[in-house]
């Protein structure tokens, strides 16, 4: 099923972002998690809006071991842990989502996606990193990358029940 869904999710986004319109969508407001890759902004005075943060899949919350809520847990705390405010550049869309890339305005700015990858509770998506991000945000997938291996050799996240290194 999650393979499934990651196949669907790299076709979607190669389809959506090789066309991104260059007057995309901007989104700034409140930030909380809904799960780990998606998120509801509150922009003062122009409603909600629900996010999905574009080249990381997590857990989702219905997973049977439970991680789902713990990447749920791991974004908001992201989230808090940079004054709570976004500033995101929307790159398409996913299953009727905004698909986003978002940083932290608290001080200094921190990449949402990349701060998941960090914790351990969100992978890469690799593929479409490597055919994409390029085009829109610099060197996403070898800082992706990056994150996503010294997660796993400090054990952080889902790594932590992962056997050997």
């Amino acid at each position: 099923m999650a393979l499934m869904r990651i196949s669907i999710l790299l076709s979607a986004f190669a389809a959506l972002l090789l066309a991104a319109p260059a007057s995309a969508q901007s989104y700034r407001g409140e930030a909380v998690a809904i799960d780990g890759r998606t998120i509801l902004i509150s922009a003062m005075g122009h409603g909600d809006t629900t996010v999905r943060i574009l080249g990381i899949d997590a857990p989702a919350l219905d997973a049977a071991d439970g991680d789902g809520w713990f990447a749920r847990a791991a974004m908001d705390d992201i989230i808090a842990g940079g004054g709570g405010t976004l500033t995101c550049q929307q790159y398409g869309a996913d299953q009727g989502f905004a698909l986003v890339h978002c940083m932290l305005d608290g001080g200094k700015q921190r990449d949402v996606g990349l701060a998941m990858v960090a914790s351990g509770w969100a992978v890469p998506l690799r593929a479409w990193l490597r055919a994409n991000a390029g085009r829109i945000i610099g060197d996403m997938a070898a800082s992706y990358d990056r994150a996503e291996r010294a997660a796993r050799r400090a054990r952080k996240g889902r790594w932590a029940r992962m056997p050997g290194r």
